[in-house]
């Protein structure tokens, strides 16, 4: 079950963190995790607010793709022969900031531990 992130209501736009008291009440009715997909970042209290309504796995993909095309176009613009092998190194490190950014933000993994 996927609960959607800024849906719309009666054409205005509604934010996940003013739907908490029925994503509580989906949650407590459901036999399955409830999911979030992401598209913007929020704070560390508006994440640990959204997990304790019952949000169990918050996706990521958008952003992490937004990363990808950023760092290939950054790395074509300041090296427009750039080899694709270093271009696809480029990616994976912009994409792993990403994941890396979520996972302290939600306390995965510690401050402190270094990016490899």
């Amino acid at each position: 079950m996927a609960v959607c992130y800024n849906r719309r209501q009666e054409g205005e736009r509604r934010e996940i963190i003013d739907d908490l008291p029925q994503i509580r009440e989906l949650a407590a009715r459901m036999d399955r995790p409830l999911s979030l997909h992401m598209n913007a970042k929020r704070s560390r209290a508006e994440y640990r607010q959204i997990i304790g309504s019952g949000i169990r796995k918050i996706n990521i993909p958008t952003e992490m793709s937004v990363a990808a095309v950023d760092a290939i176009k950054k790395e074509l613009a300041d090296k427009p022969n750039v080899n694709l092998v270093n271009l696809m190194s480029v990616v994976r490190r912009g994409v792993k900031n990403i994941a890396r950014q979520y996972m302290i933000c939600l306390d995965c993994i510690p401050r402190g531990k270094k990016q490899t």
